[in-house]
């Protein structure tokens, strides 16, 4: 399994715009088809991934590289208190994903939407971020020697390819 957790950072570049001219990134590109060609049924177009986030790709061949020892594999997103958009556009971009597979892809896809209960030191934190502190590792240290900063709970799953 392998999961990319999503809370606070913006959607990353998609796949031609982070190619640009560089021949060195068509080449990792080109590698990552090679791994998710390992759970599908045919050859994957790197131009019909341009669209998608290029850490999607990545994370997904990371989920296909053991594909001659595991039997089943899954790809989960994890999306921490989702503003709406985030969470479309995320399962958007998988279901995208999950075509250009197609349907005999043995890679599963799911998102879990989870909630974020945080101790009174985190909001405290988070408060001090959104005021431009920027120096905050020994206050995070300290508040995680005195206990968890934050509860998370899944509340709902998504469902967007089973693996065949």
């Amino acid at each position: 399994m392998a999961i990319e957790a999503k809370w606070t950072e913006p959607r990353y570049e998609l796949v031609h715009e982070w190619l640009g001219d560089s021949p060195n990134k068509a080449e990792v590109l080109r590698g990552w088809c090679d791994l998710l060609e390992r759970r599908t049924a045919g050859a994957i177009v790197e131009r019909d991934l341009g669209m998608l986030p290029y850490q999607m790709i990545h994370r997904a061949a990371s989920a296909c590289d053991e594909a001659g020892v595991i039997p089943g594999c899954w790809l989960v997103y994890q999306v921490f208190e989702a503003a709406e958009n985030s969470l479309v556009d995320c399962l958007a971009d998988l279901r995208d994903l999950g075509r250009v597979l197609g349907p005999d892809s043995s890679l599963g896809i799911a998102v879990t939407e989870c909630n974020v209960d945080p101790s009174d030191a985190l909001s405290g934190l988070r408060t001090r971020w959104q005021e431009g502190a920027r120096q905050l590792t020994r206050s995070v240290r300290a508040s995680l020697a005195k206990g968890k900063l934050l509860s998370v709970s899944i509340d709902r799953v998504h469902h967007v390819a089973t693996g065949g």
